[in-house]
């Protein structure tokens, strides 16, 4: 699969409902420019996009922003599974982005999960864990390689589980 712009999981519904969209990748190889999971400026959405790749290649040339704007309504997650395979991203990996510029009115975010249990995650610049008070965000490295320039967080609460596999960082 070939996409010249960007990939969308759950993005922007504007309408009172529970989005799950989800993509599972087991073999080929997708090539993209960025993607982005969950993105809504709705009052009364809630939205649980997943990503998981199994086996085979995704290479994504900017950014993979997973909760990538606010929700206005509490208990959206955005999960990123990598079980196998290999999971490249040109830019920074946001496991909460949180922009206010199109949603300045909301109240709450969005929460995300990574989760590494085997293959590899290669990141050129930083995961970047939150940006924002309201914001949870999850790291679980159980198996495989992240590879990534560094983690970090701005604001929030992040949490990084380190089960097993290898995190090799690019820069001090």
């Amino acid at each position: 699969l070939n996409t010249t712009g960007a990939f969308y999981i759950d993005y922007y519904h504007g309408v009172t409902k529970k989005c799950r969209g989800k993509f599972t990748m087991n073999g080929g190889t997708l090539q993209g420019s960025w993607i982005r999971m969950m993105q809504s400026g709705s009052q009364t959405m809630y939205a649980d996009p997943e990503f998981e790749i199994n086996g085979g290649e995704a290479n994504f040339t900017g950014e993979f922003m997973m909760g990538y704007q606010t929700m206005k309504m509490t208990g959206n997650t955005a999960t990123l599974r990598v079980n196998g395979g290999r999971l490249s991203v040109g830019n920074i990996l946001s496991v909460v982005y949180y922009s206010q510029g199109s949603t300045g009115k909301s109240n709450t975010t969005t929460d995300g999960i990574l989760e590494i249990n085997g293959g590899e995650l290669f990141c050129s610049n930083v995961v970047r864990m939150c940006q924002a008070a309201a914001n949870t965000a999850k790291l679980f490295l159980n198996g495989g390689t992240l590879t990534a320039r560094n983690i970090t967080t701005t604001r929030g609460k992040s949490y990084l589980t380190f089960n097993g596999g290898a995190y090799l960082p690019t820069a001090a």
